[in-house]
């Protein structure tokens, strides 16, 4: 019996699938979330903006859980996902029942029960500032082949990049544990994070475009993504930068660019 594929999926694609459709798909693929995509619907700020966002998170959370059989969960978070390729035997406690429960709990509730009593998330605008500064050593990379043509494409980022994913991943693994092994490069497997970052970071070096908040769900659920996996998502900016990169063999489907 062959191994299916895995489609890991964006958040965006569960506000508006269809149970019908989950059941076509699951017949070929592992349709997976994971544990990031959970908490990014959990502390949703779209729970307490108004009744009409609160109703679209509602139906996504719906989708998830009238369909918990047919679905795949990565319990781990992205960091500690690229910690077990180097040490196996990491282990950790689920939260995928905590999300699960806390959804089925909120379907049941009204928007005006909710909208005093949401999850707020991590402040990482700090992060954010601190990436978005590193676009003067891109800069500085590509200009070192100003005199050759087309240099900008030519100019090869991605240790910096590598160097970037590497730092924020051992930064926070050793703030959880100080005996955890550095991960000292990715393998192969992590081709579509490396490459589409770089990309978004390269198009923060030359044009007016900054890494925003909400930016870093939609990088770090790539992490997921490896070889021989696909990756599902309804957003044209996500799937373009895939595309820019030459890794479109990656997407599900390709609706946009």
């Amino acid at each position: 019996m062959s191994i299916m594929s895995k489609i890991i999926t964006d958040t965006n694609i569960w506000y508006n699938i269809t149970s019908q459709e989950i059941e076509k798909i699951s017949k070929n693929y592992n349709l997976v979330i994971s544990t990031i995509i959970l908490n990014e619907l959990y502390t949703s700020p779209n729970l307490r903006k108004k009744a009409s966002t609160f109703l679209k998170v509602k139906k996504a959370i719906n989708n998830i859980l009238e369909n918990r059989e047919k679905i795949t969960f990565i319990e781990l978070d992205p960091f500690e996902f690229l910690l077990k390729k180097i040490l196996p035997e990491y282990q950790k406690e689920s939260l995928i029942e905590f999300y699960l429960n806390e959804f089925r709990a909120l379907i049941k509730l009204d928007f005006e029960t909710v909208k005093n009593k949401y999850k707020t998330r991590y402040d990482i605008s700090g992060l954010t500032d601190f990436i978005n500064n590193q676009s003067a050593f891109y800069k500085k990379e590509i200009n070192k082949n100003q005199s050759t043509k087309n240099s900008f494409k030519k100019s090869s980022t991605l240790h910096l990049t590598e160097s970037l994913i590497l730092k924020y991943a051992n930064d926070n693994l050793q703030q959880l544990n100080p005996e955890f092994p550095i991960i000292e490069k990715l393998n192969s497997n992590q081709e579509l994070l490396l490459k589409t970052f770089d990309g978004l970071l390269r198009q923060v070096s030359k044009t007016s475009k900054k890494i925003e908040d909400n930016d870093w769900v939609d990088i770090f659920n790539l992490v997921y993504v490896e070889n021989g996996d696909l990756f599902w998502t309804k957003e044209k900016s996500k799937e373009c930068l895939i595309v820019s990169v030459s890794l479109e063999t990656y997407l599900y489907e390709k609706n946009y660019c």
